[in-house]
């Protein structure tokens, strides 16, 4: 049931045949009425944290695993469905979503990658699309933006150097 009677409230869906999140391995979805949650975490401090909403998700759980099982990297995977929700969260909830000293981040959405600079920081990166005009099958337009896990796994792989 929606919650929100101040406002507009929209609901972005996506035509894609997406992967079902298993919720033994992932957490619950709980946190969404917070605007973003920890999906998936190591034991202490991140060394890097990845940032998706919606459909993209997908792609940095499965660079999260190659990340964690090729590179022994402490990734966490954050979904973060809605900006609004989480920047009206206290600040220590944000803080133990995004701690502030984890500088390695990486955001991933399938739009403007706008905005998303304060959620990454100055040492982060975003995968968007600031541009329109490409007309291909979506599979093939998402590879050719770098929408995959590989290209994830690249880029936290040279953040980290």
């Amino acid at each position: 049931a929606l919650q929100n009677d101040h406002g507009p409230t929209a609901l972005a869906l996506t035509r894609q045949g997406l992967p079902t999140l298993d919720r033994t391995t992932y957490a619950s979805a709980d946190g969404v009425r917070q605007g973003a949650y920890v999906l998936s975490d190591d034991d202490g401090t991140p060394d890097a944290i990845l940032i998706a909403s919606g459909s993209e998700v997908q792609h940095i759980a499965r660079a999260a695993e190659t990340l964690r099982a090729d590179d022994g990297i402490n990734v966490r995977v954050v979904s973060m469905p809605s900006w609004a929700l989480f920047d009206a969260q206290p600040d220590a909830y944000r803080d133990a979503v995004l701690p502030p000293d984890v500088e390695t981040r990486l955001a991933m959405e399938a739009g403007r990658a706008q905005g998303w600079e304060r959620y990454v920081g100055p040492k982060g990166r975003v995968i968007g699309i600031d541009r329109f005009g490409a007309s291909a099958p979506g599979s093939t337009n998402m590879e050719q933006f770098g929408f995959t896990a590989e290209h994830v796994v690249d880029n936290v792989r040279a953040m980290l150097g």
